[in-house]
């Protein structure tokens, strides 16, 4: 037979007496106690005591508070029985009614009120939570207050001297109490020393009973998780440290966890953005970023489209979808789903499967804190710490979306187009950085904003949302930052909005019907020989349909180093180059277009930087001028 662990030992035993166990796991302390009876609440002056019916709660003795006499006005109430039906009062049987002066014992001889609502905090009973106002209601006063002070109340979550569960505990559940119990007790009398300070602008020292619990617990969770090769041996150590500490010390400590509490609380101070200097002048810089073209022998296996597609390319792509018969897989959850671009005619719905139950991040393996610790870590996703594999989603959606990559079946929907000459344009001092926010249609991810900027000096060419072909099965507000109210609030596009885009916020973006029309804006800015700058471009080309020959994507110029497909997010590229952050608002706001185009061009200013100093023009750029007339300038 095996042992029990003792861990319900706090728990009274449903079975009270009438529990026949030999060995019982739960408790049998209280109700050993002949002092302690047990009384129906919402019992009524017609029904017995000793009949059958749901189980009575237990008084439990303590400090008697004048309560003022409860009356009740119930109708008889027939109830079933219950399996765990209390035993019938044998000694001091409650009589009927709760008179004040009835003979009862113990908890009975007085009025008892009911127990008050789950989460409501009051000296008030159930009734009178209610409302006072009604006389049919009981009315019960609260217990009368202390005079004495009481600490500050603190927002800390009630818990149990208890170890929490985490995946992979390094010691049995006895050990770890064991320990957390005897950290708990040092803790709670070197708090007890402690003398509250007598000036109240400051926290105070003094521990309230749930922070000890809560400060031995995190102690203890944080030893088993970072070191759970060593885990015992720390926490001894640590409850060594407490038994000899001082307790100047000890304040010392909790000083130091105040100061740091309260920084971390304290937002930080923006961090002055240092502008960067190349040594050069724009039209230097301009000069000399043709070397930084890219080479697009190789680049069609990785998503870009170089050249036209062919009729039959595209007749292949037709038979694929009509022979599918619209059915996709989700971009999210991986379900198949059917699609009706125009809504279906039975029901007007637009797509099958319900709703999309989904991890709306990536997944992500921990790295490790330090390099001694070789314990295996599992992949979790970011938006939720859920461990892959043990939780469907933590977001849902409203409807399943997919994301159409093949070239082909792109042109299905919008013929791919060559950038054409542009007269008017002065390609020798042009250079555009421009990027596109995507969303979910019944035609899969198509465009929903378009942003262009001049580069190097970042002043805004283009923004403008794009009204998308099919219908909007999902903005994808989260990244895109395109939400429906700005569509709602979007005026149409003209001619004289592009000269004040600069001065322009998101929410008074204007609009264009359709993404040939933007894509026919964005012509007016480039020609075949303009450097097209970008992060990830063939996302942005493939959503506009533009085949552009020279293009400067900061994915080639900062290679992952394990090579396409794999890459850096532009994020991280900023932070490691630049030492800045953005998309620093995009939880719960979603990226900004023109954000991100500019720090592509920044990016693309360090590697011109790095360029000329590697080719031995000086930093000051004395030489750059002198090398790019004499044709020179060897990268």
């Amino acid at each position: 037979m095996f042992s029990s662990l003792g861990l319900f030992k706090q728990v009274d035993c449903p079975e009270s007496s009438h529990c026949l166990l030999p060995s019982c796991i739960f408790s049998h302390h209280r109700a050993s106690t002949g002092s302690e009876s047990h009384v129906d609440l919402d019992s009524t002056p017609d029904v017995d005591q000793a009949s059958d019916g749901p189980r009575k709660r237990r008084k439990v003795s303590g400090p008697k508070y004048p309560i003022d006499g409860v009356q009740t006005a119930q109708p008889n109430i027939t109830q079933t029985k219950s399996p765990l039906q209390s035993p019938p009062v044998a000694k001091g049987k409650v009589e009927n009614s709760y008179s004040p002066t009835a003979t009862a014992v113990g908890a009975a001889t007085r009025p008892v009120s009911p127990p008050p609502l789950r989460g409501f905090k009051g000296g008030l009973g159930f009734e009178a939570s209610k409302g006072a106002s009604d006389s049919s209601k009981q009315k019960v006063i609260a217990p009368q207050q202390s005079a004495s002070p009481q600490p500050p109340s603190r927002s800390t979550p009630a818990e149990a001297l208890n170890p929490r569960m985490i995946t992979n505990p390094p010691a049995s559940h006895t050990t770890r109490l064991r320990l957390i119990t005897m950290m708990h007790a040092e803790m709670a009398r070197l708090n007890e020393l402690v003398k509250t300070n007598s000036d109240t602008s400051k926290t105070t020292l003094k521990l309230t009973p749930q922070e000890l619990i809560r400060m031995a617990l995190d102690e203890e969770e944080k030893a088993a998780k970072k070191n759970p090769a060593v885990y015992a041996n720390v926490l001894k150590l640590r409850i060594v440290a407490l038994k000899r500490m001082a307790v100047s010390t000890w304040k010392e400590e909790r000083l130091r966890t105040i100061e740091a509490r309260l920084a971390k609380a304290t937002p930080p101070k923006p961090v002055e953005q240092k502008t960067l200097d190349t040594g050069l002048t724009p039209d230097e810089e301009i000069a000399v970023l043709p070397k930084l073209l890219a080479n697009q022998d190789g680049l069609a296996k990785h998503g870009y489209v170089t050249s036209q597609l062919s009729e039959a390319q595209i007749k292949v792509a037709r038979d694929g979808v009509e022979s599918s018969n619209n059915w996709e897989s989700c971009d999210r959850c991986h379900t198949l789903f059917q699609v009706f671009p125009g809504r279906r005619a039975e029901d007007g719905a637009l797509t099958t499967g319900g709703s999309c139950v989904h991890h709306p991040s990536r997944a992500r393996r921990p790295a490790p804190k330090d390099k001694a610790d070789k314990t295996d870590r599992e992949s979790v996703y970011l938006c939720c710490n859920e461990v892959v594999g043990r939780s469907a989603g933590c977001t849902t959606a409203a409807t399943h979306v997919f994301k159409v990559a093949e070239a082909k079946r792109l042109a299905l929907i919008l013929a791919f187009e060559e950038t054409p000459g542009n007269e008017a344009l002065d390609v020798r001092n042009t250079a555009v950085c421009f990027d596109c926010e995507m969303g979910y249609t019944t035609h899969g991810m198509e465009l929903i904003r378009l942003t262009a900027t001049s580069w190097p000096s970042g002043s805004v060419l283009l923004d403008t949302l794009v009204r998308p072909l099919g219908e909007v099965l999902d903005l994808n507000s989260r990244y895109s930052g395109v939400w429906p109210a700005d569509y709602a609030s979007a005026l149409p596009f003209d001619s004289a909005s592009s000269s004040t885009a600069a001065n322009r916020d998101q929410k008074s973006l204007p609009i264009v019907s359709s993404p040939a029309e933007a894509r026919s804006l964005l012509f007016n800015f480039i020609s075949p020989t303009t450097p097209l700058i970008g992060h990830a471009l063939e996302n942005d080309l493939n959503a506009t349909r533009i085949i552009h020959p020279c293009i400067i994507d900061t994915c080639l110029l900062y290679p992952h180093v394990r090579g396409l497909p794999m890459r850096h997010g532009l994020k991280y590229l900023m932070k490691k180059y630049l030492d800045k952050d953005i998309q620093v608002n995009s939880e719960g706001k979603g990226h900004d277009s023109a954000e991100d185009a500019r720090s592509a061009g920044e990016l693309v200013r360090v590697k011109i930087k790095e360029t000329v100093a590697r080719a031995g023009m000086g930093k000051d750029g004395k030489m750059v001028k002198e090398g790019l007339e004499s044709k020179s300038l060897v990268l």
